[in-house]
């Protein structure tokens, strides 16, 4: 989902401003399933002279919210679940997301994490098993892969 960013806040910036957020919503994000729940999905989608994201996008899904027909107004789970996910998306926007570690830098040494070139690898996901390909992977500094006792990775 998402729409695109003014093309003026790329050729001139955006005066005062540290990060900037793009709000889409739509009735249902395709999340490839019917499942229908999905609530909002987000990345950061620009980044700064020192990989620190500086714009990002929020695709909200305003399907999944419950509203009373009476009152017009989201029910108490739906409006509580909405804010829990919103600051959830917002996270994603300010870096936090498994895409974004390739751009974590060292505070104390004041230097990327991961060198450029990046590597880029073929990569197992714990939880589906599914293996995405081409992937920037995070150096071991940042993310080390790993294997339990009892043979979880």
């Amino acid at each position: 989902g998402g729409g695109h960013a003014p093309p003026e806040h790329y050729d001139e910036g955006i005066t005062d401003a540290d990060l900037m957020v793009y709000l889409t919503a739509q009735e249902s994000c395709d999340a490839g399933d019917s499942s229908d729940t999905t609530w909002a999905a987000a990345a950061s989608c620009d980044y700064d002279q020192y990989d620190k994201p500086v714009g990002g996008r929020i695709d909200f899904c305003y399907g999944s919210i419950k509203i009373d027909p009476d009152t017009g107004v989201p029910n108490p789970v739906s409006a509580r679940v909405a804010i829990e996910t919103t600051i959830h998306e917002l996270a994603h926007v300010l870096g936090m997301a498994s895409e974004d570690m390739v751009y974590y830098w060292d505070r104390a040494t004041a230097s990327r994490r991961t060198p450029y070139p990046k590597t880029i690898n073929n990569f197992q996901c714990v939880g589906d098993g599914d293996v995405r390909e081409r992937m920037e992977v995070p150096d071991e500094t940042t993310l080390r892969a790993g294997t339990t006792e009892g043979g979880v990775r």
